[in-house]
């Protein structure tokens, strides 16, 4: 009997490159097997995605793309390890304090693969200082984070929601880092660029994200509001500059799902749009003390075809 070399496999009779043969291409963790799309050996198929185990009941299932879904109970949140990736959630601010506070809660809701949530509180003046948010890195080292290669992914998507001690002019910011935009000194290869005469400074710490907004008429479709909410960002249309212009390049920018070093929510970052129309768009600062009180959840990469196809505020 004839077979095909070790780094191939049989495609209707030609031999060809293991996983190149299933048209169309294989998503949501399945891999190519002889012109069909299956879930590798360990996994099953659940809900469209392959999932560890071999039924979909009773237990609940986390799809390959779950980065964290908190299911682990109170305490500590985890970067789940699963389809290579490593990491450690991390609060970040500039100066230590107990009044900026990060743990696993009961999410309230009657999901019975759905109890846990992250919640994250700040007090009002608590001297964290001008920056102050909480992220995931990748790899072990937080100083020198590891890329996560998420290419075959469509983009990032989580649910998310305001407690009741969310100041309402308190946006917050999801930021996804790569080396390009992540500064020298902490973990990424960013250098700060200087104003020229027909652009204005790009300096590092751009990252591409959004903001999800507390008021409506800003940005109805990324409003953060006190019942949870899903947020879908894709890789390839969805994600801005924290304050133009980018210091990215096409290229870099191309690249952005295979180079993604930190997942992150920031609070008060960025100016301040809540105060209407100012003359020649000179709006101040957030103040970076506002009291927040932010829920997260189910943060993963997903597949498949994009669900947005129009560009929206950023």
């Amino acid at each position: 009997m004839c077979r095909c070399p070790s780094e191939q496999e049989d495609c209707y009779g030609t031999c060809a490159t293991v996983g190149s043969c299933c048209q169309p291409p294989c998503t949501n963790g399945r891999i190519c097997s002889n012109g069909a799309c299956v879930c590798p050996e360990g996994q099953v198929l659940c809900d469209d995605a392959c999932v560890e185990g071999t039924t979909c009941e009773p237990s609940c299932h986390r799809p390959l793309g779950m980065i964290s879904d908190f299911e682990e109970g109170a305490g500590a949140p985890v970067v789940i390890p699963q389809d290579g990736r490593a990491g450690a959630w991390e609060r970040v601010l500039e100066n230590d304090v107990p009044s900026f506070q990060v743990a696993v809660e009961a999410s309230e809701t009657s999901d019975a693969c759905d109890e846990w949530a992250l919640h994250a509180t700040g007090s009002s003046a608590a001297g964290w200082g001008d920056r102050v948010g909480l992220e995931i890195h990748f790899g072990e080292d937080r100083p020198n984070p590891a890329l996560c290669e998420a290419s075959r992914y469509t983009g990032v998507r989580f649910r998310a929601r305001r407690g009741a001690s969310h100041d309402p002019n308190s946006a917050v910011r999801f930021n996804l880092s790569i080396p390009e935009t992540e500064g020298p000194g902490s973990g990424g290869t960013c250098v700060d660029l200087p104003e020229t005469a027909d652009k204005a400074a790009r300096p590092c710490y751009q990252h591409l994200g959004r903001f999800l907004q507390v008021a409506s008429n800003i940005d109805a479709d990324n409003e953060l509001s006190t019942d949870w909410r899903e947020y879908t960002y894709c890789f390839d249309r969805d994600l801005y500059p924290l304050a133009p212009p980018s210091n990215l390049s096409n290229a870099e920018r191309a690249a952005l799902a295979s180079r993604v070093l930190k997942l992150q929510f920031f609070f008060n970052q960025g100016k301040d749009w809540y105060r209407g129309f100012v003359p020649n768009g000179d709006n101040q600062r957030m103040v970076a003390s506002l009291p927040f009180g932010f829920w997260v959840n189910d943060l993963e990469f997903f597949e498949g075809k994009c669900p947005n196809t129009q560009l929206g505020f950023s």
